[in-house]
């Protein structure tokens, strides 16, 4: 088997590397709107040996599987444009071995949606954010082994080990830089400053005496964008106040928004020096 190895990346093992029955490369089918997240996990599976072609949301993913033949379809919930659970039932409602390509459901708020039937007859497989490369080995081997249509159950709980008081979770950090070459690692830092700052600037800007929905929509995406880069403290503070947005009084909520636009402002401030170290 040859192996084109990234040197400043390390070497990769060929039993890492995941293959598909008959040897070849697992073709792979991702749906994130985050640019950061979509970065990352492309650069995981392909490190992984798997060919990815990667969109920004479900009715790209339609269309891309309907051109494309995938082993392997991982879809976000929460995106724009399309869903992806509708993105999902339409795939299934296609002709052909299209409609039968296993799904994985990516989603920060998997819990939620694991309680509808139709999640169920759409989806194969349960991975939640942040997803490492452990847990996307895992899935991925797991589904193209499998028979397709077999519900395969995977551990979404949090790793307790995580800091939650901390801006940055180190060691998810120093993964990323053992697994990523630099200029892939710089463009990701960039992606998800941007998108940090964009979050903070947008709940700044919201009412929330009038604009809870909205608060609580931004701050969803915060919340994603912050699981994906391993930032406990921000993950947590924008889950408080994506659930809270619409139960607690004005006054709390405009302190809420207020502390979770500076602990943004600071995670931001924190990636950008670890940019250089």
């Amino acid at each position: 088997m040859t192996v084109k190895v990234d040197r400043k990346a390390g070497r990769i093992a060929a039993k890492e590397l995941l293959t598909c029955p008959d040897g070849s490369r697992p073709r792979v089918l991702l749906a994130e709107d985050s640019s950061a997240a979509r970065i990352l996990t492309t650069a995981l599976l392909t490190r992984m040996g798997c060919d990815v072609d990667a969109v920004e949301h479900g009715e790209d993913a339609v269309m891309q599987a309907q051109a494309c033949s995938y082993d392997v379809i991982i879809m976000d919930i929460e995106m724009p444009v399309m869903d992806g659970v509708t993105a999902a039932q339409q795939i299934r409602a296609l002709d052909g071995p299209t409609s039968r390509t296993p799904i994985v459901a990516l989603s920060a708020f998997l819990a939620d949606s694991r309680k509808a039937t139709i999640w169920r007859e759409s989806f194969d497989i349960n991975m939640a954010k942040p997803a490492g490369r452990d847990q996307l080995r895992q899935v991925i081997q797991a589904v193209i082994d499998v028979s397709r249509g077999m519900c395969v159950e995977t551990n979404d709980s949090q790793d307790p080990s995580r800091d939650g008081d901390g801006l940055i979770d180190q060691e998810a950090l120093a993964r990323l830089r053992s697994e990523m070459t630099k200029d892939a690692l710089e463009e990701l830092f960039r992606l998800v400053i941007a998108e940090m700052q964009d979050c903070a600037r947008q709940l700044s800007e919201k009412r929330p005496e009038n604009e809870q929905k909205a608060v609580a929509k931004v701050a969803h995406k915060l919340k994603g964008i912050a699981s994906t880069f391993a930032a406990p403290k921000l993950e947590q503070m924008s889950a408080k106040l994506e659930k809270d947005a619409d139960r607690v009084s004005t006054a709390e909520l405009v302190a809420r928004v207020s502390q979770t636009c500076a602990c943004a402002d600071e995670t931001a401030a924190a990636l950008n020096a670890a940019r250089t170290v």
